[in-house]
C-alpha cells in the first residue's frame, strides 16, 4: 500500500531525543521568532508579471532542500527526514454561501520557475473556489455531514492511519498528507504585519510561516516574517543556517529566477 509520506532514516541527536521526550504534540513545543528582512533588492528586481509571493514560495522551498534538517517529520516516535519538498498556502474559499478555509499546495517548488509557481497558484486557487478540487471537496462534505462530536474521533482515525502506520488514504478519495513540508500564510491582505500562527498539529508540519504586509522603513522595504516552528524537530543551530541561507537569497535575487 501507498505511504503517506516517503521518509528515510536519519541519525537523531541526543538533543533531539531530549526535546522528544519532553514534549507532546505540537502544542507545547512551539518556538516564536519574528525577522524583519530588507526586500529592497529582491523587490527592484521582481520580473514583469511576478508577485513577491511566488518569489517566497520558491525561496524557502530552496531553503527546506539546501538545509534537510529542517524538512523532517516523527512516524511512529522516530524522526524521520522527509522525501517530498511541500508548502502548503492556505486558501479562502466559499461552499454554499458561507466562507470556509482551506489550502493549495506546491511541490518541488525550488525546481521551478517562478512564473511556474504562479500559474499552478492561480490554477489550483481557481480550482479550490470553483468546486473543481474533487479531493478537497470529498473533505469537505465529510466533514459537512458529522456532528461536532463525532469530528475529534474522525481526526484521530485519520492520524493513525496516515501518520502512524504511515499509508496513504488515496485509494478512498482523500489527500494525501496535504500540508506536506512546511506552511505559508499571507498576511498582506489583512494588512496585518505579525502574527503567531500555531502549528496545526494534525499537519506534521514542523514550520509555520507568516508573511505580514511589506512597509516603508527610510529607504528601504522592510519584510516582516513570524516564524512558528516544532522544537522538538530542530534548534537553533538549523534556524539559523536557514535564516543566514534566506538573507544570502533576499541579497542576491537573481538566484531566485530562472
Amino acid at each position: 500500500m501507498k505511504k503517506t509520506i516517503p521518509h528515510k532514516k536519519i541519525t537523531v541527536s541526543s538533543m533531539r531525543k531530549l526535546a522528544y521526550g519532553a514534549w507532546g504534540k505540537p502544542k507545547d513545543p512551539s518556538t516564536n521568532v519574528q525577522l524583519n528582512i530588507d526586500i529592497t533588492t529582491l523587490l527592484n528586481s521582481l520580473p514583469p508579471g511576478i508577485q513577491l509571493k511566488h518569489v517566497l514560495i520558491r525561496l524557502f522551498s530552496m531553503v527546506l532542500y539546501e538545509i534537510p534538517e529542517l524538512n523532517t517529520v516523527i512516524i511512529r516516535g522516530k524522526l524521520r527526514q522527509r522525501l517530498n519538498n511541500r508548502i502548503f498556502i492556505p486558501t479562502i474559499f466559499r461552499h454554499q454561501r458561507k466562507m470556509d478555509l482551506n489550502g493549495i499546495y506546491i511541490d518541488d517548488a525550488y525546481k521551478k520557475s517562478t512564473n511556474e509557481i504562479k500559474h499552478e497558484m492561480n490554477e489550483k486557487i481557481s480550482n479550490l473556489r470553483s468546486g473543481k478540487d474533487q479531493r478537497t471537496q470529498r473533505v469537505i462534505r465529510l466533514f459537512k455531514r458529522f456532528p461536532m462530536v463525532l469530528c475529534k474521533p474522525i481526526i484521530l482515525a485519520i492520524d493513525f492511519i496516515q501518520y502512524t502506520c504511515n499509508l496513504s488514504l488515496e485509494t478512498f478519495g482523500l489527500p494525501t498528507d496535504p500540508f506536506g513540508s512546511m506552511t505559508m500564510t499571507f498576511l498582506d491582505k489583512f494588512n496585518i504585519r505579525y502574527a503567531n500562527i500555531p502549528i496545526y498539529g494534525f499537519s506534521k508540519s514542523p514550520v509555520t510561516i507568516a508573511i505580514g504586509k511589506t512597509y516603508a522603513s527610510d529607504s528601504q522595504k522592510i519584510l516582516p516574517l513570524t516564524v512558528t516552528f516544532d522544537h522538538r524537530h530542530f534548534d537553533g543551530y538549523e534556524g539559523g543556517m536557514a535564516y543566514k541561507k534566506m538573507i544570502i537569497l533576499f541579497e542576491n535575487p537573481q538566484q531566485l529566477f530562472k
